[in-house]
Protein backbone atom coordinates (compact mmCIF):
# COMPACT_ATOMS: atom_id res chain seq x y z
CA UNK A 1 0.00 0.00 0.00
CA UNK A 2 1.35 3.23 -0.63
CA UNK A 3 0.50 6.22 1.43
CA UNK A 4 -0.14 9.76 -0.60
CA UNK A 5 1.14 12.53 1.65
CA UNK A 6 -1.41 14.96 1.73
CA UNK A 7 0.39 17.80 3.79
CA UNK A 8 -1.88 16.57 7.06
CA UNK A 9 0.73 16.36 10.43
CA UNK A 10 -2.58 14.84 12.27
CA UNK A 11 -3.20 12.19 9.46
CA UNK A 12 0.27 11.31 9.22
CA UNK A 13 0.42 10.76 13.26
CA UNK A 14 -2.55 8.66 13.01
CA UNK A 15 -1.18 6.19 10.12
CA UNK A 16 2.06 6.33 12.20
CA UNK A 17 -0.05 5.18 15.69
CA UNK A 18 -1.96 2.46 13.51
CA UNK A 19 0.67 1.10 11.67
CA UNK A 20 3.01 0.86 14.88
CA UNK A 21 0.35 -1.02 16.50
CA UNK A 22 0.14 -3.21 13.67
CA UNK A 23 3.76 -4.18 13.36
CA UNK A 24 4.03 -4.60 17.81
CA UNK A 25 0.71 -6.67 16.67
CA UNK A 26 3.07 -8.70 13.89
CA UNK A 27 5.85 -9.09 16.61
CA UNK A 28 3.25 -11.22 19.18
CA UNK A 29 2.01 -13.04 15.93
CA UNK A 30 5.83 -13.77 15.52
CA UNK A 31 6.36 -15.34 19.55
CA UNK A 32 3.18 -17.02 19.30
CA UNK A 33 4.25 -18.99 16.27
CA UNK A 34 7.33 -19.67 17.71
CA UNK A 35 5.99 -21.33 20.91
CA UNK A 36 7.07 -24.56 19.35
CA UNK A 37 9.99 -23.79 20.41
CA UNK A 38 9.72 -21.51 23.69
CA UNK A 39 6.54 -20.94 25.22
CA UNK A 40 5.09 -17.63 24.82
CA UNK A 41 3.34 -16.97 28.28
CA UNK A 42 0.90 -14.63 29.34
CA UNK A 43 3.19 -12.39 31.26
CA UNK A 44 5.78 -11.88 28.86
CA UNK A 45 3.26 -10.79 26.24
CA UNK A 46 2.69 -7.75 28.18
CA UNK A 47 6.43 -7.37 27.91
CA UNK A 48 7.63 -3.89 25.84
CA UNK A 49 7.88 -4.43 22.45
CA UNK A 50 11.78 -4.11 22.51
CA UNK A 51 12.13 -6.74 25.01
CA UNK A 52 9.74 -9.39 22.61
CA UNK A 53 11.91 -8.36 19.82
CA UNK A 54 15.02 -9.68 21.76
CA UNK A 55 13.29 -12.68 22.20
CA UNK A 56 11.99 -13.07 18.54
CA UNK A 57 15.28 -12.96 17.72
CA UNK A 58 16.60 -15.46 19.72
CA UNK A 59 14.52 -17.84 19.16
CA UNK A 60 14.34 -17.14 15.26
CA UNK A 61 18.59 -17.95 15.79
CA UNK A 62 17.79 -21.45 16.51
CA UNK A 63 15.92 -21.99 13.41
CA UNK A 64 17.01 -23.23 9.96
CA UNK A 65 15.96 -21.68 6.57
CA UNK A 66 16.87 -19.98 4.27
CA UNK A 67 16.34 -15.42 4.87
CA UNK A 68 16.98 -16.76 8.88
CA UNK A 69 19.80 -14.12 8.84
CA UNK A 70 17.64 -11.47 7.12
CA UNK A 71 14.43 -12.12 9.20
CA UNK A 72 17.03 -11.09 12.30
CA UNK A 73 18.24 -8.32 10.67
CA UNK A 74 14.44 -7.14 9.88
CA UNK A 75 13.88 -7.90 13.73
CA UNK A 76 16.87 -5.47 14.42
CA UNK A 77 15.16 -2.43 12.60
CA UNK A 78 12.35 -2.58 14.22
CA UNK A 79 13.97 -1.11 17.28
CA UNK A 80 15.04 1.95 15.30
CA UNK A 81 11.50 2.17 13.83
CA UNK A 82 9.93 1.84 17.42
CA UNK A 83 12.71 4.78 19.04
CA UNK A 84 11.82 6.88 15.58
CA UNK A 85 7.55 6.53 16.78
CA UNK A 86 8.48 7.04 20.23
CA UNK A 87 10.21 10.23 19.96
CA UNK A 88 6.90 11.61 17.95
CA UNK A 89 3.87 9.96 19.59
CA UNK A 90 6.01 10.68 23.32
CA UNK A 91 6.97 14.08 22.03
CA UNK A 92 4.17 16.79 21.63
CA UNK A 93 3.70 18.39 18.15
CA UNK A 94 2.29 21.97 18.25
CA UNK A 95 0.27 22.45 15.06
CA UNK A 96 0.91 26.17 13.90
CA UNK A 97 -1.47 27.20 11.13
CA UNK A 98 0.71 30.22 10.64
CA UNK A 99 4.13 28.60 10.49
CA UNK A 100 6.12 25.31 10.41
CA UNK A 101 4.86 22.61 13.18
CA UNK A 102 6.86 21.53 16.18
CA UNK A 103 8.27 18.38 17.78
CA UNK A 104 8.43 19.37 21.40
CA UNK A 105 10.55 15.96 22.67
CA UNK A 106 9.58 16.23 26.19
CA UNK A 107 13.03 14.65 27.24
CA UNK A 108 15.65 16.24 28.73
CA UNK A 109 18.71 18.22 26.77
CA UNK A 110 16.60 17.39 23.32
CA UNK A 111 15.91 20.48 21.32
CA UNK A 112 12.63 21.11 19.57
CA UNK A 113 12.79 20.39 15.98
CA UNK A 114 10.46 21.09 13.24
CA UNK A 115 8.18 18.41 11.85
CA UNK A 116 7.08 17.83 8.55
CA UNK A 117 4.10 15.39 7.08
CA UNK A 118 7.04 14.05 5.41
CA UNK A 119 8.45 12.52 8.26
CA UNK A 120 5.12 11.25 9.40
CA UNK A 121 3.97 9.76 6.19
CA UNK A 122 7.52 8.04 5.98
CA UNK A 123 7.85 6.76 9.37
CA UNK A 124 4.28 5.28 8.69
CA UNK A 125 5.26 3.85 5.14
CA UNK A 126 8.12 2.26 6.74
CA UNK A 127 6.83 0.74 9.81
CA UNK A 128 4.12 -0.91 7.08
CA UNK A 129 7.16 -2.37 4.82
CA UNK A 130 8.28 -3.85 8.27
CA UNK A 131 5.43 -5.61 9.27
CA UNK A 132 5.60 -7.23 5.51
CA UNK A 133 9.11 -7.68 5.96
CA UNK A 134 8.36 -9.74 9.58
CA UNK A 135 5.04 -11.69 8.49
CA UNK A 136 6.71 -12.86 4.58
CA UNK A 137 9.00 -15.73 6.39
CA UNK A 138 5.92 -16.59 9.04
CA UNK A 139 3.75 -17.73 5.80
CA UNK A 140 6.31 -20.97 4.93
CA UNK A 141 9.70 -20.93 6.20
CA UNK A 142 9.10 -20.45 9.71
CA UNK A 143 6.49 -22.70 9.78
CA UNK A 144 8.39 -25.29 7.76
CA UNK A 145 11.41 -24.50 10.16
CA UNK A 146 9.77 -25.44 13.08
CA UNK A 147 8.06 -28.53 11.62
CA UNK A 148 11.59 -29.46 10.44
CA UNK A 149 13.43 -29.05 14.19
CA UNK A 150 10.34 -30.94 15.73
CA UNK A 151 10.52 -34.29 13.32
CA UNK A 152 14.64 -33.98 14.72
CA UNK A 153 13.70 -33.89 18.14
CA UNK A 154 11.76 -36.78 17.17
CA UNK A 155 14.17 -38.60 15.80
CA UNK A 156 16.57 -37.87 18.39
CA UNK A 157 14.36 -38.72 20.81
CA UNK A 158 13.13 -41.91 19.24
CA UNK A 159 16.90 -43.12 18.50
CA UNK A 160 17.71 -42.48 22.36
CA UNK A 161 14.72 -44.68 23.60
CA UNK A 162 16.33 -47.52 21.61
Amino acid sequence: MILKNDGDVIRGLGFVVLYAAYLEKQVDDLLLMLQAVELFPENEQRWATSKKIKKAKRLVAKLVFEYRDTTINDLDALNQLFDWRNEIIHGRIYVDFDSQDVLNSGRPKVLNRIIKSTELYDLAANLLDARSAIRRPMIFQIPKAIELMQSTKSIHLAERTK
